[in-house]
Order: structure tokens, then sequence, then C-alpha cells
């Protein structure tokens, strides 16, 4: 399993500014899409720190703020103002959540803040013996707990769903 958060941030590189999408993602999105990095590393699970601070560039953004620099590994980026460390560029082939995601840094769980992101969205392997009504069932059992609510009442169907659905359909 991994989960991903997309918004979009102000990019300053030595060249200026500009806006950009972004994913935090937990490190483990990358194996399991089969992502292959073309320069460097992907995130791998000791960036999910609160003090991390690696950021991974999609070909394009690779080409266009830094010129494909091969030596592009180890530069710094601003995002939102902050600098963060080139960790790597995936291979051109990749573009989850979206093909407009030009960055990936780790996503690393906060204390809750009112209105601070309340979707995330989780991509999951399915184990070939379970459905996807089997896999949608625990996916409710969990996020409520998660999100603190008691277990579903059949008789009260109301509430929030976390609903399970095929990458490829979504995409």
């Amino acid at each position: 399993m991994a989960a991903s958060v997309t918004s979009s941030a102000t990019i300053t590189t030595a060249d200026g500014a500009a806006r950009a999408v972004i994913a935090r993602v937990s490190p483990t999105v990358f194996p399991l899409l089969g992502a292959r990095a073309r320069l460097g590393r992907s995130l791998i699970e000791r960036d999910e720190r609160s003090n991390s601070r690696v950021v991974v560039l999609s070909h394009v953004a690779w080409t266009s703020y830094f010129g494909a620099s091969t030596d592009v590994v180890g530069r710094t980026v601003g995002i939102d103002g902050m600098a963060y460390s080139v960790v790597g560029v995936l291979a051109e082939d990749f573009d989850f959540p979206s093909a407009e995601t030009q960055f990936w840094t780790p996503l690393v769980r906060t204390p809750a803040v009112p209105d601070r992101e309340r979707f995330v969205s989780v991509v999951a392997r399915l184990r070939d013996e379970a459905s996807i009504e089997d896999a949608s069932a625990e996916a409710d059992i969990i996020g409520r707990r998660m999100a603190g609510l008691p277990a579903p009442d059949p008789a009260q169907p109301r509430g929030p769903r976390y609903r399970v659905q095929f990458l490829h359909r979504q995409i």
C-alpha cells in the first residue's frame, strides 16, 4: 500500500519561480508501481520523517528546471519557500498520480490541523483471491477507524464511505 496527496506549489530554482504539481507520497509507491530512477534514487523509508527535505523529479521537471543536467542529484530546489535536495529523477514513463505531477516529496504524517487536507489517496495491490467488494468493505472499516468513527451501522447507511476502484479505471 502507498498513500499520496497532490497539490500545487511554488517551485524556485536558480532560473526563477513557477507553479507546479507536486505529490507527497509514501516511498512504497515507487516499487509498488514499478517506477525506475533514471538518475539517483526514488524516495525510501528513511525519508519519511518530519525534517526530511528531499525531492524526486519527473523527467519533465528535470528537463524544464535543470536542463537535463546529469549532475542534478544533490542540487537544491525550493518548494513553497523550503529548500529540498534532489535525490533522483524518475524515468519518463512514470506519471503517478497524474501526468502533470512534476515533483515527489515524502508524505509525512503531521498532527491534525483544521482545514488541512482531508483527502488522501491510497493505492494498493489486491490479493489474487480478493474481490473488489471485499477490498471496499475492508477499506471502509480501516478508513472509519483512522478517522475515529464508529463501525458502520447497517441500519444507518449514512456516513463517509471509503471506495476501492481499479487504478486503470480511475486513470
